[in-house]
C-alpha cells in the first residue's frame, strides 16, 4: 500500500503504524533508503499513539485488511481517535471486508461468489490452512527475522476478532466519531472501501498509512 501511495503521489510522506515487530522489520529494510518514509510501533488500541500525533496534522489514514481486528467498542474509538490527528478536510479510507446493508439476499450471492473466485476465503475464516498462514510459517522460520519472531512470540499478539460490520454500522460509527459525512466509495462483491471526510475544508500536511493493527 505504501509503494501505491508513493507511486500516485510521489511528494507524500507516509508514516507506517504496526504492533508487529517482524512486519515493522520487512517495512523498515523494504523503505530504509526513501526519507519520505518511516515508520513506529504502536498498538492502535493504546491512547498513547494519538497523543504523539494529535492536533490534527496528517492528510489522510488509510488501512487495508486489517481493522477486522479490532473489537465494535475498540473500532469506534480508533475511529475517534483517527479523525482526532487529520486536518480540517482530511480523509480517512479503509478496505476491508463490509457486507452490503439491508440487503441479505444480495449478500449471500456476494458471498457465493467470493467463495467461488477466492476459495481460499472460505477456509480461512472457517480457522483452516490458507495462503496467508502458509506465508507467516515461512517467515517466522527466517533465520535473519529470529529476534523479531521473538519479540512477536513474547508480546502474545490477539487473534483477529473478525468483527464484519455492514456499512450502516461504519458510517454509524464514523459520522458519531466526528467525521463530516462517510460512504462506501468502491466495492468489489463483499470487499469494500469506506471512504470519511472530516470537514469541508482542504488539507495541506502529510499522509499516513496504517496497514494493519
Amino acid at each position: 500500500m505504501t509503494a501505491r501511495l508513493i507511486e500516485a503521489m510521489p511528494s507524500v510522506h507516509v508514516l507506517g503504524v504496526d504492533r508487529d515487530p517482524v512486519l515493522l522489520r520487512i517495512a523498515q529494510e523494504i523503505w530504509a533508503n526513501d526519507p519520505r518514509v518511516g515508520f513506529e510501533q504502536a498498538d492502535l488500541r493504546d491512547a498513547r499513539w494519538q497523543e504523539r500525533h494529535g492536533g490534527g496534522q496528517f492528510d489522510a489514514v488509510v488501512t487495508a485488511a486489517s481493522l477486522h481486528w479490532f473489537e465494535p467498542d475498540d473500532l469506534a474509538g480508533l475511529y475517534r481517535a483517527i479523525a482526532s490527528i487529520l486536518v480540517p478536510g482530511g480523509l480517512f479510507l479503509n478496505l476491508d471486508w463490509i457486507p452490503i446493508a439491508r440487503a441479505p439476499a444480495l449478500q449471500r450471492l456476494c458471498d457465493e461468489s467470493m467463495r467461488a473466485w477466492q476459495p481460499q476465503v472460505a477456509p480461512q475464516r472457517a480457522g483452516s490452512s490458507s495462503p496467508w498462514q502458509a506465508w507467516w510459517a515461512l517467515v517466522l522460520a527466517d533465520p535473519d527475522l529470529a529476534a523479531e519472531a521473538a519479540a512477536r512470540n513474547a508480546m502474545g499478539l490477539p487473534r483477529p476478532a473478525e468483527f464484519v460490520a455492514d456499512e450502516d454500522w461504519h458510517r454509524s460509527a464514523l459520522v458519531a466519531a466526528g467525521f463530516a459525512e462517510a460512504g462506501v466509495i468502491w466495492r468489489s462483491l463483499s470487499s469494500a472501501i469506506i471512504a470519511a471526510r472530516r470537514t469541508d475544508q482542504p488539507g495541506s500536511a502529510s499522509l499516513v498509512d496504517a496497514p494493519t493493527s
